[in-house]
């Protein structure tokens, strides 16, 4: 798990916790101490599937990440789509296709200038309940250097926000990611 944990960069927490979640689906997942993980022999795990209308929903959430979120989220957008593409029947990749091109979204603030900070890293640190060393510029143009405990991020008013426990307020604050010049990702869990 250790070896899988730097690979993936994950904790090994979240190993265990993957395997674990894929032998509850009924993946037979074999642990050899010393090791390490396989798969059993034979077992083959069903291709992937969409509905026409699952693959419609995507089809718009990359429409919408293209134009409301940074270039970090749209290279994984495009990559997913990339790959559902591949795998959708023709007529459905036509309509998928469709949608798209026929499908706008006015451009936020976001789409115009990026922000200095990946949206894929506070991801990552709200997922993993990481510490995120900040340096934030607030409304009145001061900027403070801050840890904090990240809870939420959510859009709204054509900006993203994140909503988190600041450690230099000890209260919760509503940080515009658009105002955070630098993130760092600590190696530091909360709880």
């Amino acid at each position: 798990s250790e070896e899988l944990a730097r690979h993936f960069e994950v904790s090994q927490r979240t190993v265990y916790r993957d395997v674990s979640a894929l032998s509850e689906a009924g993946v037979p997942i074999i642990s050899e101490a010393g090791v390490g993980y396989s798969i059993m022999k034979g077992y083959h795990l069903p291709p992937v599937t969409f509905t026409p209308d699952e693959a419609s929903a995507l089809a718009t959430g990359g429409v919408f990440i293209s134009s409301h979120t940074d270039a970090s989220m749209k290279q994984s957008m495009s990559s997913a789509l990339m790959k559902l593409r591949a795998i959708l029947p023709d007529k459905q990749r036509a309509r998928l296709e469709k949608i798209e091109s026929h499908t706008e979204l006015p451009n936020s603030q976001l789409h115009q200038t990026e922000n200095a900070v990946e949206i894929t890293q506070l991801q990552l640190a709200l997922c993993e309940l990481r510490l995120v060393d900040i340096a934030y510029l607030d409304g009145r143009g001061q900027l403070s250097k801050r840890t904090i405990e990240p809870v939420k991020m959510l859009f709204f008013m054509e900006r993203w926000h994140l909503i988190a426990w600041c450690r230099l307020r000890n209260d919760f604050r509503d940080f515009r990611i658009d105002r955070l010049q630098s993130a760092s990702v600590t190696d530091q869990h909360f709880e």
